[in-house]
Parts: structure tokens; sequence; C-alpha cells
């Protein structure tokens, strides 16, 4: 999904023209809207799938917004104590307009849902960029002396940057090591990417950037309550976050066999809304995902889609979602894209996801270590990357291990201090969030979002805040989670977990008794019989290994062949040698063959990318 892109370039007569070429690699499909606003110098646009958001012009003042927001009647209603008569009919675009001009730039900050909004203040020639708390929306931005470029996606901006624009060498090391980028890195070493909450001020060639909020702990009145309290008052702030984001007609839900993408469909039961509603699943028809969706959506009465994702997943999907994604993430996610023809056709605009539901969540890290302790267990279990430092030296070229070496461990650490006013373990499930979830589900918004606006009830900021607030001691191990499922959606417990095939619900003898009938059924009888009884080894929804070793072989030996792409960046011989070495079975690691491809495409996508001297 696209977004909001202009240009401030104060020489410029062809501002209009100038526009037009950035957002015409941004229209993946034709029928986008593309509203414009226009002033001397600047240009502001919104690509978007509809005309809810859009572009706004009072007095000199012009505004481009993009995303989804959900707290819209509150920000009417404050415009209407202020005295605004007309409140009540503005557009989405200029309320947010009016809002700035009467309330000032802290009504424009940490709005609920995912956001970008640009403005140009004509008179101070003044820039000013916001996104949302999460940084979800993405803008990617490149200033050049006095002119300043910004776009959704590298590609709007391309056009503008110097011939054989330099790779980060930087951003090779996080993708090699932690499968996606840190901070505000891009691929390109003069281009970067607005983090999370945060506010961007262009103005005469000055750049100035400011974070407007920080993680904080809101205190529960009564921390020593019962478990219940904490899952029931979780239940109804999801609850909220859901109607707040449910349009009748044309909303869908991504339904998987884990536990996030049950609970909205058991809220979606209750308020009587999943009788006939569309639900997508894509994976392996053999996976945990594909069995278990089924039944959940069965129990829903959802009319169930299902995409079946193979052994070509690469070829069939990394081209186009790296491209998309520009090289930013790890090719793992790329058959996320698979479903936009499907929503096409059903005409689903709007899709409910369970991304980030656990986030927050599974908070197994110890609860009273020291900061420098939490961290190292943190790196260890969360951010361990693919390779190990011997293996991560041997691959990449000595001049960028040489001067990368501790320095993506370096930001993590300054980003894990910045949190310092939490809990330890809440700093953990934060830091894990901000560098990791956030990316995916920026990932997710630009795949999925191509002809559907994926919606994120997990990321309201009303249900976050309170999550955190949680006693630790409730939410290690999933423990209100699974009690929210077991006493609110008993019929949904019942159904297997992706993972590890056991339903949620039963005493420990009862899931025990299922584990070990499921290693009869699927791991001995195959063996003993010579494949005639039981059934296969089934994994959560895709199998990564094995799918690399057939049907996406050929592709990745294609990319291997692409030596042109990466002999400046990674040792060839070595890079080789571990693929091949994995391709053949000698060793496994589907990790390092996603961070290869993602190179290869993204600076394909990128053409004419270097590492400069």
């Amino acid at each position: 999904m696209p977004g909001i892109t202009g240009l401030v370039h104060p020489q410029s007569t062809d501002i209009t023209q100038q526009l037009d070429r950035m957002i015409a690699p941004l229209r993946h499909r034709s029928w986008y809207p593309c509203p414009t606003t226009m002033a001397t110098g600047a240009g502001l646009a919104c690509v978007d799938l509809d005309d809810t958001m859009g572009v706004a012009e009072v007095g000199g003042t012009h505004l481009a917004c993009f995303g989804e927001l959900t707290d819209h009647p509150l920000i009417r209603q404050r415009l209407q104590k202020a005295g605004d008569t007309e409140a009540s009919d503005y557009p989405l675009p200029r309320l947010l307009l009016q809002a700035y001009l009467q309330l000032g730039r802290e009504a424009l900050e940490g709005l609920n849902g995912y956001y970008a909004i640009a403005l140009w203040e004509a008179q101070e020639e003044r820039l000013t960029l916001i996104n949302d708390r999460g940084g979800v929306a993405k803008v990617y931005y490149h200033q050049n002396g006095n002119t300043f470029y910004f776009g959704p996606e590298i590609k709007a901006i391309s056009p503008h940057l110097p011939s054989n624009p330099a790779l980060d060498e930087h951003t090779i090391y996080d993708l090699f090591s932690l499968s996606h980028t840190v901070q505000d890195r891009t691929l390109l070493r003069d281009v970067k990417v607005m983090t999370q909450a945060s506010i961007l001020t262009w103005q005469r060639g000055q750049l100035h950037i400011e974070n407007y909020w920080q993680h904080h702990s809101t205190p529960i009145e009564d921390v020593d309550a019962p478990l219940e309290v904490f899952t029931d008052g979780y239940l109804e702030r999801l609850r909220n976050a859901v109607t707040r984001r449910y349009h009748q007609r044309d909303t869908g839900l991504f339904i998987t066999g884990g536990l996030d993408s049950r609970v909205l469909s058991g809220i979606l039961t209750d308020e009587g809304h999943s009788k006939g509603m569309d639900a997508i699943t894509a994976g392996d028809p053999w996976g945990h995902d594909a069995r278990f969706a089924r039944k959940i959506a069965l129990q829903g009465g959802y009319n169930h889609h299902f995409i079946q994702v193979g052994s070509d997943y690469l070829p069939c999907y990394a081209p186009e979602a790296l491209r998309r994604s520009e090289g930013m993430t790890s090719a793992h996610v790329s058959w996320a894209i698979c479903s936009n023809d499907m929503c096409e056709a059903q005409g689903l605009r709007n899709m409910l996801t369970g991304y980030l539901g656990c986030g927050g969540v599974a908070a197994n890290f110890p609860l009273d270590e020291n900061p420098d302790d939490a961290f190292t267990v943190l790196v260890d279990r969360a951010f361990s990357g693919l390779l190990n430092e011997e293996r991560l030296k041997g691959l990449l070229k000595d001049s960028i291990y040489d001067t990368c070496y501790g320095e993506t461990l370096r930001e993590l650490r300054k980003s894990y201090d910045s949190l310092e006013d939490l809990p330890t373990a809440s700093r953990n499930e934060v830091l894990r969030r901000d560098e990791q979830h956030r990316r995916f589900i920026s990932v997710d918004l630009a795949l999925q979002g191509t002809t559907t606006r994926p919606l994120f009830p997990y990321d309201d900021v009303d249900v976050w805040d309170y999550l955190l607030a949680i006693p630790m001691q409730h939410r290690r191990g999933k423990r209100f989670f699974l009690d929210l499922i077991n006493r609110h959606y008993p019929a949904l417990a019942r159904i297997p977990r992706s993972g590890d095939a056991i339903p949620i619900g039963g005493s420990k003898l009862s899931k025990l008794r299922h584990r070990a009938g499921q290693r009869v059924y699927h791991r001995i009888l195959p063996k003993i019989t010579g494949g005639r009884l039981g059934g296969r080894n089934l994994e959560k929804g895709v199998f990564y290994t094995q799918w690399q070793r057939t049907g996406s072989r050929d592709f990745i030996l294609q990319c291997l062949a692409k030596t042109h792409l990466y002999e400046d960046v990674l040792q060839v011989d070595e890079v080789q040698r571990q693929i091949n070495a994995h391709l053949d079975g000698h060793s496994n690691n589907p990790g390092l063959v996603h961070a290869f491809v993602s190179l290869i495409i993204g600076r394909e996508t990128l053409s004419g990318t270097q590492i400069a001297e």
C-alpha cells in the first residue's frame, strides 16, 4: 500500500511534473486515487486505495495524509469545543488540517491507528512530517542541499538520487545478522526512513527530527487483582478496537491456527459479524494453519478461502514482494503478497489481522535481572540472528565486517537504554516490538495492502498501553491470553493451535495424551509401517527448508549466478559454498537464503547501487 509523497524544491519551475513522476511508480493499481496539493516550490500527494484520506489546503498551509485512523470523532469534538461550528462537516484531511491550525501540532501526535501526515506551510517555508507511534506507515526521505524528497517507497524518490547511489554497508550487516534493518537505515546510504513516533521538520535546508512519545508503564490501581480482572480489561479494550475498525460490508479476516486471529474471530462472532464474512488463510495445505484455521472458520460460520503456498514460493512471490519492499526485509515473508488477488476478487477493501497479538504477551524473560544481564538474554533469545559472528565474518567483505562489527548491537542497546522508565521484562518486549514486529507489520501493510487495507486491532493505542500495565506475572507464557480464550471462547480453545497442535483448553494430562498421540501418528507409525499408516510431521504453515531444496532451488541458483550484484559486499566463494551446502542438505540455514535473495532483488530494484569508497 502506498502513502504520502512530495518534494520541496524552491528553485524548481516544474513541481507538478516532478510530483507526477514520483506518484507514477506508487500506483500499483490503475484505480488508485492520487490527489495532490501544489504550492510555489513544493508539492504534496496521497496515493491510497480510496478517497478517505487525501489532501487539503487552507490559507497557504497544505496537508497530505494517509493511513487508518479511529479517533477522528474525538478530534471533531475538540474542534467543536474550540468554537469551530463547521467541524462536523469536514472531510478527514480538512479535519486534520484544522486541528493543526487551531489546536497545534500536538493534536496530530500519537493518534490511534497507523498514519503519515505531511504539512507544508508556504509562508514559513516549512515542511513537517508526522508518523504513528509504531512507525508502521513508512516514510522514506532524501535531502540534497535545499531540496527534500519523501515517499512511502524508495522508488518514488530514486529519480532524484545521484547516479549509482551508495549502498549502506550497515544495512547489509543488519540483513545478514538480524534479517531486518535497524533504526532509520535503508539499503541506500542517502535515503533514510522515519522511525516510530517521529516529527521531521525541514525548513530552508535545515533538517530536525524529534520523538514526540516514549513508551511508559501506566500504573494500574489494583496490581494484586486476580488474573481474570486483567484478562477482562484487556478483552474489553480489544473489543472496542475491533469495533472501531470494522466496516460492515467490505471487511474480512486473515485467519491462522494461532491465538491472535482466533480471538478476533471470537469477538466478531459475539458481535454477530462472522456469519458469511470472508476469511482468508494462506500456507501449505498440510500445515497447522490450514487445518486449524478451517475449524475456526467453521465455528464462526465464515466464508473461508484458502490460498495454497508451495515449494515455488520464492519464484512465485519474492520478485514482486521484494520489489515492493525494496529489499528492506527478509524474503521469508514475501508470500504474504499472495492474498491481493483474492481480496480484490471478493471486494474486500479492509482486512482485520492478528499481527502483534502476542507481542508483549509472551514475556518469558527473567523478571528480576539487572539491565545488562537482561539485555544479553534478550539478544540471545530474540536477536540471535541468522549467523554467528564467525560465519558472518567469513560471509561479508572484510571492509564491511570491520566497519560494522558491533554497530548493530550498539544501536539495539541504545534503544534499550532509552526505555529506562519501564520494568526490565517490559523493556525486552517493547524493544522486540519496536525493532522487529513493527518492521514486519510495515511489510505486511506494503504487501497485503495492494488491494485491501490491513487493520491491526492489537496495535490499538488503548490495547497496547493497557497491555504494558498488566503485571508481568500474568503476561509470562501468554498466561492471561490463554485465560482469555479458555474462559470467553471455550469452543475455540478446544481447537488445536499452530506450533504444537495441542488444544488450548484441557488439563495437563489431556495435553500430554494429545502430544503423545500426535507423535505416534505423525512420526512413529510412518516409520514402522513404511509410510502406509500415519501422517506427515506437520509444521505451523510453511516448510522453508524443504521448499528451498525443491521448487525454489532453481530460482536460488539463478540469484547465486548474479555475482555482479553481490561481489562487492559478500565473499562470493563463501556465499556459494554455504548456500549450496544448505540446498544439498549438508546444513540447514533457510534464513541465509532469505537474506541473500532479499539483497539480490532489492539491489535489482534499486539498480545502479554500489558501495561508495
